[in-house]
């Protein structure tokens, strides 16, 4: 363990960030979702050490960076994904089946409700003054 020790003594930190290199890569498996005791193994160190870390403003920092840059990409990709949905609905709503169409209306209808559409003068749109007529 003295050796270790001696090595994290050496190590550069980042001016970036902070931290060390060993650390960096502590709080990129965290933030990926890896859990404490399988961290510390891959970097290396004793999971007191790695609590100790999570004391420095620095490492709450960075971790905590690099969970919001995560749910950054995650909200980005589900939202590039809404044409495709809305085209999915749409061949459904223009669909052979009957049934498959009813379906798609329905489910269109049910959850519309939840947004708040306008058009270009505030007038929202409120789906349940609708009248359907279904032939």
């Amino acid at each position: 363990m003295e050796t270790n020790f001696k090595n994290q003594q050496k190590a550069t930190i980042s001016q970036e960030t902070g931290l060390t290199a060993q650390q960096e890569r502590a709080c990129i498996m965290l933030a990926s979702g890896e859990n404490a005791t399988k961290v510390a193994e891959l970097v290396g160190i004793n999971r007191t050490t790695l609590y100790k870390w999570f004391k420095s403003d620095e490492f709450i920092w960075y971790y905590n960076e690099l969970c919001r840059e995560i749910k950054r990409e995650v909200k980005s990709s589900v939202l590039s994904l809404h044409q495709s949905a809305v085209n999915t609905i749409k061949s459904l709503l223009e669909s052979e089946s009957e049934s498959v169409r009813f379906k798609a209306s329905t489910w269109v209808l049910e959850n519309i409700g939840s947004y708040d559409f306008k058009d270009g003068e505030g007038l929202v749109i409120d789906p349940s003054n609708m009248i359907i007529k279904i032939h």
